[in-house]
């Protein structure tokens, strides 16, 4: 009867032990929060000037010092082609900073491509250099997106109800001259109605002109979902609203 007593007692022990293990590794199930990355830019600057462009990132409210890679992609209005790439600087409090001075007046872009825990989020703003119209920039990106979107047609079909955490699919069917448009590059950018956090993913094609991708929303609410589309001359994008629950 000791023995068996004795036996109980050490069982009932292991067990408490494994709840107490479970329950300091995490398997309460708590969800990662996702990273937040908030760039800061000028509006304006002067040529020959040296400008600060910095992205605080943070989780759950809270500095992140130990991002994997943080890097600005800076481009002049109409030559994404020839960006340049510059490694961003540490500064401390979630601060990570590159200085830049720009030596030809225009509109530029610069996006940051912040790597953090697992995650990646790419905020993007503009910044006009010396002496700029805004209707010269203005009548300059309705020409080109008159040109990307001339003929060019993109439908998305998405699930009618899409819940926040679980995977919902999305399928894109893209006609260019009302033909289907094969073999192109499809990315599905989306982000919650004003917040910085975009995502992106590639679309793959699953018949000629139809692409599809899964993607999961962390938080209910609206959602914008961007289709971009580009194939050698054609590159053309389109906007749509998914609601979250």
């Amino acid at each position: 009867m000791k023995k068996m007593m004795t036996l109980l007692f050490i069982i009932i022990v292991l067990a408490a032990c494994g709840q107490s293990e479970d329950t300091d590794t995490g398997a309460s199930g708590d969800v990662v929060k996702a990273i937040d990355a908030k760039l800061d830019v000028p509006e304006k600057a002067d040529k020959d000037q040296d400008i600060t462009f910095s992205v605080t990132v943070t989780q759950d409210n809270k500095p992140v010092e130990d991002a994997s890679e943080v890097e600005f992609e800076i481009w002049k209005d109409g030559l994404k082609d020839k960006s340049e790439m510059i490694a961003a600087e540490h500064t401390g409090d979630g601060e990570y900073t590159v200085q830049k001075s720009f030596d030809e007046a225009g509109v530029y872009h610069v996006q940051s491509h912040v790597s953090a825990r697992t995650m990646h989020t790419m905020p993007k703003a503009e910044i006009s250099i010396g002496d700029v119209k805004t209707t010269t920039k203005e009548d300059k990106n309705k020409q080109e997106a008159d040109k990307s979107h001339s003929h060019l047609s993109i439908n998305l079909q998405q699930p009618e109800k899409i819940t926040a955490g679980k995977e919902a699919t999305f399928e894109v069917e893209v006609l260019q001259e009302e033909e289907v448009l094969k073999n192109a590059s499809i990315t599905l950018e989306n982000w919650q109605k004003n917040k910085e956090n975009h995502e992106w993913i590639d679309m793959s094609e699953t018949s000629p002109g139809t692409y599809e991708t899964t993607t999961t929303f962390k938080n209910s609410g609206t959602h914008i979902v961007n289709v971009h589309v580009k194939k050698e001359e054609i590159h053309g994008h389109k906007e749509f609203s998914a609601e979250v629950k």
